[in-house]
């Protein structure tokens, strides 16, 4: 199990509901970052997230979870939360050289230099907002329909690779991101997992 433990990211998926997330990318000015999924077997938990920027702004939207150990293979997940974060406000206005619209190639290199002084004109006010924003907390929901359970079949697994399956049928290959170190973790987070230990 311990093998589990890091952040991982998704580098393939048929699973529908994310392919819809990942064919907002496709829209003008919208970029789709990493989709990661962080689990902790000490603490039994699993946080997916994905960011998404558009012009002048970044947010990220998560959904934390509690598994249960069904089989060595078998993983039984309860979504609890999600959490939309609060918009981070970008001062630049980067305009692509060119987008593909509608399966054309639009040229937007005239726009660039005509959008220049308009973003400098909105670094102080993104700047004043942004501080405001800033002090925000994140949009935070409890999840709690009956829908919110999913089983997790793991079918392949080793140090840096993760195939599972979902209950629909569904599958994510996904690669080690970051490694989970218990260094990471808060003093508090260290004496409950020592606790779990004994």
């Amino acid at each position: 199990m311990r093998m589990l433990d890091g952040t991982w990211k998704l580098v393939y998926t048929s699973n529908s509901e994310l392919l819809a997330i990942l064919a907002l990318s496709r829209l003008p000015f919208v970029s789709i970052g990493d989709i990661t999924q962080r689990i902790e077997t000490v603490f039994n938990t699993v946080e997916n997230k994905v960011s998404i920027s558009v012009p002048l702004s970044r947010t990220s939207f998560s959904t934390t979870a509690s598994f249960e150990v069904r089989t060595p293979k078998r993983l039984q997940v309860r979504f609890e939360k999600g959490v939309i974060q609060t918009p981070e406000l970008l001062a630049d206005l980067n305009v692509p050289e060119s987008v593909n619209l509608l399966g054309q190639q639009v040229d937007l290199s005239p726009l660039q230099g005509v959008l220049q002084p308009v973003s400098q004109g909105l670094n102080g006010v993104i700047s004043q907002v942004g501080s405001i924003l800033s002090n925000s907390s994140d949009l935070s929901f409890p999840i709690s329909t009956d829908s919110a359970q999913t089983w997790l079949l793991t079918t392949y697994q080793d140090e840096d690779t993760r195939i599972t399956r979902g209950d629909g049928g569904s599958v994510f290959i996904l690669t080690k991101d970051v490694p989970y170190s218990p260094s990471s973790m808060t003093s508090q987070q260290e004496a409950v997992a020592e606790a779990m230990m004994l």
